[in-house]
């Protein structure tokens, strides 16, 4: 993945972690409320167990194991809660109001005043790529509860089984070579 530059999502990946980078070394420059604001913001990376976990079993085509639906629902869940309504929060009931206050145009140096208009764009471009997945997330749950709902609904219609299909659809299912296991280099 360090050299993966092939996807826009892969790139917004490294987007995401350069700029939570430069967030806490500004933070940890400025100091105060908005350094560690800046540097609370890494509880959101809380979620970054769940979201391993759904896409390695996803990657391995284990999408029908429970692991694989906590770990969704979890990975959700928690990109709701730390990764849109807490940074959300932050920015606009700490950040905000600390920038404010930290009078930026009159006593302090230039590079301050760069500093903490930096911070200020990373927080709200961290958000906005935080909703962005987010907002994919919940396209991806809507499909499920879709083919949840048609699955339910095709089961209860469905004509009687035939035995005899089954048994032959098992036959072609087992007498498939199996495929040669995937590997993927962690860092290449």
């Amino acid at each position: 993945m360090v050299r993966d530059f092939s996807s826009v999502s892969e790139l917004q990946t490294y987007l995401h972690h350069v700029l939570a980078v430069l967030g806490c070394l500004g933070g940890i420059y400025i100091g105060g409320v908005i350094g560690a604001m800046s540097n609370f913001i890494l509880i959101t990376e809380m979620t970054t167990p769940m979201v391993n976990t759904r896409w390695l079993l996803h990657f391995h085509e284990q999408t029908h194991l429970k692991a694989y639906m906590l770990a969704a629902v979890g990975m959700t869940v928690g990109f709701l809660v730390m990764r849109v309504i807490l940074m959300t929060y932050l920015g606009f009931f700490y950040l905000v109001p600390a920038l404010a206050h930290k009078d930026i145009f009159s006593n302090n140096s230039r590079l301050m005043q760069i500093v903490c208009w930096m911070l200020f764009t990373l927080h709200v471009g961290l958000l906005v790529l935080n909703c962005l997945w987010f907002s994919k997330m919940m396209v991806g749950v809507s499909r499920f509860l879709e083919s949840t709902k048609g699955n339910a609904q095709g089961t209860a219609a469905s004509a009687p089984r035939n035995h005899d299909n089954e048994a032959k659809a098992h036959q072609n299912v087992n007498s498939q070579p199996e495929r040669e296991a995937e590997t993927v280099p962690l860092l290449a």
